[in-house]
């Protein structure tokens, strides 16, 4: 007898387990792998005993209003386990029963073009959940942690596709029989399935790149206040030594009249009151462009508060020609990126490193900085493990080739170099 039924007890376990592994994917989940795992053969076994049942007696349309019973129940109780919103949980559960339907659908009518239907009907549904956890993994899940909003627009026409498979399924008598003779009806709703979540993702790819402008404008805007605060910090610092050089005059001419009244007291008195006054401002020059100068006071006292040893060899940034606001996010990014970088680093000393120069009538500027492990690279750049990273990077591309210029990135042993090379005179200067 358990001969008989092996072809549903190996495609319902099969149906089950993938579906454990494709519920939690667009999730936050709270448990841990291992108390997941664990789990999860438990869940199996009872399925496949109560299943067991019920295929005995080919009760087919049984084991569907089971599984539905059991789906929506587990569902439920997952919710509690993970950190979605319910509108993000709402649409998690109905895309994944909506695939669940699809896969199950289309290996029912695959499955006649093999040999052996009833183990190709397994092998077939083993395949096409493997697709999906791929798929799911890879493209929807950014897509999906990255967009929080309209999660209402987007349950909709989910559910409604949900409810027309619900609902042909359970309106027929037998379901075997039903999915022989009324095929057209499924194939009608998986395209219309396909067509509306091809829309679905299409829509998620520009909110996300709308999302990713608004963090980049936010960031950019972020880093001009900064950079405007540190020039006008130095600035002030300028016009207090500025002043200060006009008042030493002054000074000398009292200190002057306390000696030739021959009041040494006086003037030694004089002298210790003006230094309990007197307000150390240090003046740091690492560069002659007043933007990128600001830009490496402010990650200097970053990277010294890190313990990174930071130099500054800035020969030649008076010939960036381009607006400085510009430059000054350009520079910011990179150095936001090696402080990290530097930051990650625990056996190898941290270190980051600017050089600008001339070289064959170009400027050339180099950021060298500790880097532990290995980069991949992807179309020329780093391939980011972060969700929606790279950002930054990618402004940094686009501006330099505005400029007009060039910028490659490369790894060393434990360095990570980013050269950038611009021409001093640009074709809009000499037109």
């Amino acid at each position: 007898m358990w001969i008989d039924i092996l072809p549903d007890l190996l495609r319902g376990s099969t149906s089950t387990f993938c579906l454990l592994i494709l519920l939690p994917i667009l999730s936050r989940n709270k448990l841990k792998p291992l108390i997941t795992w664990t789990l999860m053969p438990m869940i199996i076994l009872v399925d496949v005993v109560i299943c067991a049942q019920l295929y005995m007696t080919r009760n087919y349309t049984g084991v569907l209003y089971y599984s539905l019973a059991f789906y929506v129940v587990f569902i439920v109780g997952l919710k509690m386990l993970l950190k979605d919103t319910y509108l993000q949980w709402l649409f998690n559960s109905v895309t994944v029963l909506n695939t669940y339907a699809i896969i199950v659908i289309a290996s029912f009518y695959l499955c006649y073009l093999f040999p052996q239907p009833a183990y190709a009907n397994t092998a077939i549904r083993l395949v096409l959940f493997a697709l999906a956890i791929v798929f799911f993994k890879k493209i929807l899940r950014p897509l999906y942690l990255e967009v929080s909003e309209n999660w209402g627009a987007f349950l909709l026409p989910t559910s409604g596709i949900l409810v027309g498979y619900l609902y042909i399924l359970t309106a027929l008598d037998d379901v075997e029989s039903s999915m022989n003779q009324h095929s057209g009806y499924f194939y009608l709703l998986i395209l219309i399935t396909l067509l509306t979540y091809s829309a679905i993702l299409l829509s998620l790819k520009s909110l996300r790149g709308k999302f990713l402008l608004r963090e980049e404008n936010i960031r950019r805007q972020a880093n001009e206040w900064l950079l405007k605060s540190e020039i006008a910090s130095y600035e002030s610092t300028v016009i207090a030594a500025k002043q200060t050089r006009h008042d030493i005059r002054h000074h000398n001419a009292i200190i002057a009249e306390y000696l030739n009244s021959e009041d040494l007291k006086g003037a030694l008195d004089y002298l210790a009151l003006y230094e309990s006054n007197l307000q150390e401002q240090p003046i740091k020059n690492y560069s002659k462009h007043p933007t990128t100068n600001a830009v490496f006071r402010l990650f200097e006292r970053r990277a010294r508060q890190k313990g990174i040893k930071f130099s500054i060899q800035a020969e030649a940034d008076h010939y960036y020609h381009s607006d400085g606001a510009d430059v000054g996010i350009m520079l910011s990014n990179l150095l936001e990126n090696a402080l990290s970088a530097c930051q990650a680093c625990h056996s190898i000393e941290k270190i980051i490193v600017y050089r600008s120069t001339l070289q064959n009538g170009s400027l050339l500027v180099e950021i060298e900085n500790s880097f532990e492990g290995n980069l991949e690279f992807e179309n020329g750049l780093p391939k980011t493990t972060k969700p929606g990273g790279g950002t930054g990077l990618k402004s940094v591309v686009r501006m330099v080739e505005n400029y007009p210029g060039m910028i490659t990135i490369q790894q060393s042993i434990n360095r990570v170099i980013v050269q950038m090379i611009f021409p001093i005179e640009t074709p809009q200067q000499n037109a």
